[in-house]
C-alpha cells in the first residue's frame, strides 16, 4: 500500500498531463475520505497537510492557467471532506494567499476552501492566519465575479457548521461585521447601477433574524448595525424597481422582496407589528407593482425602521 507521501506526490504529477489529468483531480479527491466518510482524523491530517504543499506548489508556481485551476479544485475538494474532522483548517494559509490570486477564477476556489478553513478556525477559537477581512478584500477586487460573492456569502455565514448547532448564532457574531461590510459596500454600488447578482444578499439576510437573532439580542449595537445596513440596503433595491419601473430588472425585483421578508421577520422577533407588515408588504410586491405602489411600501418600510430608531436611508 502507498504511502500518503507517495500517492499524492505521484498523482500530483499527473495532474499536470494533459493525458491524465481527469483520472488524478479525482483521485486526489477521492483519496481524502473512504467512500464511507470514515476515514480518521489523523489520516485526513496528513492528507490535507500533503495536498496543501503539493497543490499549493502547483497553484502558486505554475504558469499553465488549466494547471493552476485544476489544483485550485482539488483543494476545494479535499477542505470540504476533511472538514468532517475539521482539519480544513490545515489549507487556511493556502486560502488567505488564493484568495490575492489576480485570475478570478483562483480567488472563488480559494473562497471554496475558506468556506471550510474559516469555519474550522472560528470553532478552534482564533481566525489564524486566514481572517473574514482577507475575504472582504477579495470580494471588493472582483466586483464583477457573482460568483466570488455568492461563494463569499457561505464563507461568511459559515455553512458547513449545521444551524442547529447550539453555538450557532455566537460563532456568527465574530464573522458578521465582515458581513455587514459587504452588504454596505454593494449597497454603494446601487448609487451608480445595479450590481452583479442583487439576489445574493438574500442568503445572508434571511439567516440573520432565525438563526442568529438570539445571539444577535446580546450585541445591541451589532443588532442596530445589522438592521441599519438591510435597511440601506432595501432602500437602495426599492429605488432600482421603482426607476425601472413597470419593467424592473427580475433579479431586483426577487431581491427587494427577499430583503423585505427578512425585515419583516426581523419585525416578528423584535415584537414590532409595523416593521413586520411593512416587510411583508414589500416581500408581497407584484413584479408589476406602479411605480407610485412600490414608493408607498418603501416610505412604509422606511417609516417602521425609523420609529425603531434606525436612522433613515440618505
Amino acid at each position: 500500500m502507498q504511502s500518503i507521501k507517495s500517492t499524492v506526490e505521484n498523482e500530483a504529477g499527473k495532474l499536470v498531463s494533459p493525458a491524465t489529468l481527469s483520472s488524478a483531480r479525482k483521485n486526489l479527491i477521492d483519496e481524502a475520505d473512504t467512500g464511507t466518510n470514515t476515514a480518521s482524523g489523523p489520516y485526513q491530517h496528513e492528507y490535507a497537510t500533503k495536498i496543501d504543499q503539493e497543490m499549493g506548489k502547483i497553484v502558486f508556481t505554475s504558469k499553465v492557467k488549466t494547471d493552476r485551476l485544476n489544483a485550485a479544485i482539488v483543494l476545494g475538494n479535499v477542505a470540504k471532506s476533511v472538514s468532517r474532522t475539521n482539519n480544513a483548517v490545515v489549507f487556511a494559509g493556502t486560502a488567505k494567499k488564493m484568495l490575492t490570486d489576480p485570475d478570478w477564477t483562483i480567488v472563488y476556489w480559494g473562497m471554496k476552501v475558506a468556506r471550510y478553513a474559516l469555519a474550522d478556525e472560528i470553532q478552534a477559537g482564533a481566525q489564524v492566519p486566514l481572517t473574514t477581512t482577507d475575504v472582504e478584500v477579495a470580494v471588493k477586487a472582483n466586483p464583477n465575479s457573482a460568483e466570488v460573492i455568492e461563494e463569499a456569502y457561505q464563507v461568511l455565514t459559515l455553512e458547513p457548521i449545521p444551524r442547529g448547532n447550539q453555538n450557532f448564532g455566537t460563532l456568527m457574531l465574530q464573522t458578521l461585521p465582515t458581513l455587514l461590510n459587504i452588504i454596505d459596500w454593494r449597497t454603494s454600488l446601487y448609487k451608480t447601477a445595479v450590481p452583479v447578482v442583487p439576489t445574493a444578499e438574500i442568503v445572508p439576510a434571511t439567516l440573520l433574524p432565525v438563526d442568529v437573532f438570539s445571539a444577535l439580542t446580546t450585541n445591541k449595537q451589532l443588532e442596530s448595525r445589522t438592521l441599519k445596513s438591510l435597511s440601506d440596503l432595501a432602500n437602495a433595491l426599492l429605488t432600482a424597481w421603482s426607476n425601472l419601473a413597470p419593467q424592473p430588472d427580475a433579479s431586483v425585483v426577487a431581491a427587494a422582496q427577499g430583503i423585505g421578508n427578512a425585515l419583516s421577520a426581523f419585525g416578528t422577533k423584535l415584537n414590532d407589528q409595523s416593521l413586520q407588515a411593512a416587510g411583508q408588504a414589500v416581500w408581497k410586491l407584484n413584479n408589476s407593482a406602479p411605480q407610485t405602489t412600490v414608493a408607498k411600501d418603501q416610505a412604509d418600510l422606511t417609516q417602521a425602521l425609523t420609529n425603531l430608531g434606525v436612522p433613515a436611508p440618505q
